[in-house]
């Protein structure tokens, strides 16, 4: 079985997410816990840093498969995610 591939990314508000992909699936881990942001300019300003953060995971993801990844998440928004060019 091959070893999982990890990145943790730091996020506002004092979080942290590590993503880790293993045997074809993602799975993502919070510190301190899943949070639970209830002021919308918060909120706003840390969804847009998890999916970024979440989208270049992804596109490691992608490199390491050599293809096209797409993600779909539970509001129903599908991002295809593009390999980094290899030289």
């Amino acid at each position: 079985m091959a070893s999982p591939l990890e990145h943790t990314a730091s996020l506002p508000l004092g979080y942290k997410v590590t993503f880790v992909w293993v045997g074809g699936n993602m799975q993502v881990e919070w510190e301190p816990e899943f949070p639970c942001i209830r002021n919308t300019r918060q909120l706003r300003k840390f969804t847009t840093a998890y999916l970024q953060a979440r989208d270049d995971f992804m596109q490691t993801v992608a490199t390491m498969l050599r293809g096209t990844v797409a993600v779909a998440d539970l509001q129903g928004n599908v991002r295809v995610i593009e390999p980094e060019v290899m030289q």
